[in-house]
C-alpha cells in the first residue's frame, strides 16, 4: 500500500480532475473540522493540516479536484469519516479504499461515481485533458504520438457531452473547430484548436476552453490554409452530427500520420 491517502469522487485518484471536489465544496467542509488548522496566504489554495485523536499531524493539499493527504494511512479512519461529508471516497496510492470503522477493501473493479453536479467554467479544462489522456492507452505519460490527434478529437467529442454550468443567454455553449499557421512569419506552426466557448454570469462574460496541438509546419499542412466551423445548440442540428462532420474532413487524412510537436489545455477570457 502507498503512503499518500487521497479525497476523490472518482474510481481512482488520478481521475479527480474528471469528477472534482471544487475548491469551495473542499474549504467549506474542511474549515468545519475542528481537528483542521488552516494554512497558506488569502487568494491561494489553502493547506491544511489535520490533528488526528493520537496528536499527529497530517498536511492536506487540494488539486484540481482531489485532496492528498500525505503519509496518511495511519490515521485512514479518521479521514474517511471526513471523506463522506464530501460525498467523496478514501483511496490510498494503490486505490485500496479506507472506511471510518477501521477497514479497508482492495480495488476489485470498477466503483460508482460520487459526482452530482455540473462542473464548472474553472474545472473545465482539466476534466477535458483527463479525456484526453484516458484516450491512449497509456494514460499515465503523455508521450507524442500520430494518435494523438485522434485522440484529441475524441476527447473534445466526449467533453462537449458533458455538462458545464453557463449562463442562461443564447449561444451560452459553443463548439469550434479551427485550424492554420500560428506563431511568428519566420518560424510558424500549423496549430489544430478544439474550443469549447461558455457565457458566464461574472464579469468576464464569455470564456474559452481549449485543447491546442501544435504541428512543425510543412508543405502538406501549410497548403491546407486555415478553416474554422462553429456549432451552437440554437442554430439546430445534434452535436453527434457537426462530430461526425468533422471526423469526414479530408485534412484528417494527413492529420492522423503526424505526431504533435506539443498539446496544451487551457481557459482564456474572451470578453
Amino acid at each position: 500500500m502507498g503512503y499518500d491517502l487521497h479525497f476523490t469522487r472518482a474510481d481512482f485518484s488520478f481521475d479527480s480532475a474528471l469528477f472534482p471536489i471544487s475548491l469551495a465544496e473542499w474549504t467549506a467542509v474542511a474549515d468545519a473540522e475542528p481537528q483542521m488548522i488552516r494554512h497558506g496566504a488569502e487568494g491561494s489554495a489553502p493547506e491544511y493540516e489535520f490533528v488526528s485523536a493520537d496528536g499527529t499531524s497530517r498536511l492536506l493539499s487540494w488539486r484540481q479536484g482531489g485532496i492528498t493527504i500525505w503519509k496518511g494511512g495511519g490515521v485512514a479512519a479518521e479521514l474517511a469519516a471526513i471523506a463522506a461529508k464530501l460525498d467523496a471516497r478514501l483511496v490510498g496510492d494503490d486505490s485500496e479504499e479506507y472506511h471510518a470503522d477501521g477497514s479497508y477493501t482492495h480495488w476489485s473493479g470498477p466503483r460508482p461515481i460520487l459526482f452530482h453536479r455540473p462542473l464548472n467554467v474553472a474545472e473545465a479544462a482539466a476534466a477535458w485533458e483527463v479525456l484526453f489522456e484516458r484516450q491512449g492507452d497509456n494514460f499515465y505519460y503523455w508521450r507524442p504520438s500520430p494518435d494523438h490527434a485522434r485522440h484529441a478529437l475524441g476527447a473534445f467529442r466526449m467533453f462537449a457531452a458533458r455538462a458545464v454550468t453557463a449562463a442562461d443567454v443564447a449561444d451560452a455553449d459553443g463548439l469550434l473547430y479551427q485550424y492554420g499557421p500560428f506563431g511568428s512569419e519566420g518560424d510558424p506552426v500549423f496549430a489544430l484548436s478544439l474550443v469549447r466557448q461558455l457565457a458566464t454570469d461574472a464579469e468576464d462574460g464569455l470564456v474559452q476552453v481549449e485543447c491546442r496541438l501544435d504541428f512543425e509546419m510543412g508543405e502538406d499542412l501549410a497548403g491546407l490554409g486555415s478553416f474554422s466551423d462553429w456549432w451552437f445548440p440554437e442554430h439546430g442540428g445534434a452535436p453527434e452530427e457537426w462530430f461526425d462532420a468533422l471526423e469526414a474532413r479530408p485534412e484528417w487524412q494527413l492529420l492522423n500520420l503526424l505526431t504533435p510537436l506539443s498539446f496544451r489545455f487551457g481557459t482564456d477570457t474572451v470578453c
